[in-house]
């Protein structure tokens, strides 16, 4: 994933995703996983119909930076269709 110790001070990340490809259809435990490394939700857009939309702030330096989460278990594979 990404390292919250290099996300300057007032830094903000964005994700943009599809929301199929999150395990939790409330995206709470992908949420979570982003707040136990550092980061405080700002804004929460599920009113597309394919995306949800995130913004996010650094609120705290997090010393290790292991939350022990992987892609995996937050997020489905991406699965292409062959045409």
């Amino acid at each position: 994933m990404l390292s919250i110790l290099e996300l300057i001070d007032s830094g903000e990340i964005w994700i943009a995703e599809i929301k199929s490809r999150f395990l939790d259809p409330s995206f709470e435990s992908f949420i979570t996983g982003l707040k136990d490394m550092g980061l405080r939700l700002i804004e929460l857009n599920k009113e597309e119909k394919m995306f949800v939309i995130m913004r996010f702030e650094r609120a705290e330096v997090v010393r290790g930076n292991d939350t022990g989460l992987s892609e995996e278990m937050l997020l489905k594979a991406c699965l292409y269709k062959k045409r």
